[in-house]
C-alpha cells in the first residue's frame, strides 16, 4: 500500500519585524537547505518547505524557533503547520526571568 506524502503546504512561522525575520532564516539555513526556505517580506514570515522526513523537519524547526526566540529576546511566535496555527512560547532560560 503507498502512502501519500503528509506534507504539502510549507511551515509557516510568523515574526514581528525584518530584522527578526532575517535572523530566523540565518539560523534556519544552519540546518536546511536554502532551497528550502522563503522569506515573505509582506508577513514577516519565513518559511520552510522541507524535503524528506516531514516529522524529523517539524522537529527541527521547533528546536531551531526555541533557539531563535531567546537568541532574540521575543517571548513567543506563532507556526503554522497542517492547516493548523501554533503559538510557540520562548523556553525558560537559565536565570532568565519572564
Amino acid at each position: 500500500m503507498a502512502v501519500a506524502p503528509r506534507q504539502t503546504a510549507p511551515i509557516r512561522i510568523e515574526t514581528p519585524r525584518a530584522e527578526h525575520a532575517a535572523a530566523l532564516v540565518r539560523s534556519l539555513a544552519a540546518v536546511f537547505d536554502g532551497a528550502e526556505l522563503a522569506l515573505d517580506g509582506d508577513w514577516f514570515e519565513v518559511h520552510v518547505l522541507p524535503r524528506g522526513d516531514w516529522d524529523a523537519a517539524v522537529v527541527r524547526v521547533l528546536e531551531t524557533v526555541e533557539e531563535w526566540l531567546l537568541a532574540e529576546r521575543l517571548d513567543s511566535t506563532r507556526i503554522h503547520l497542517d492547516g493548523r496555527s501554533y503559538r510557540i512560547p520562548a523556553p525558560v532560560a537559565s536565570g532568565r526571568r519572564r
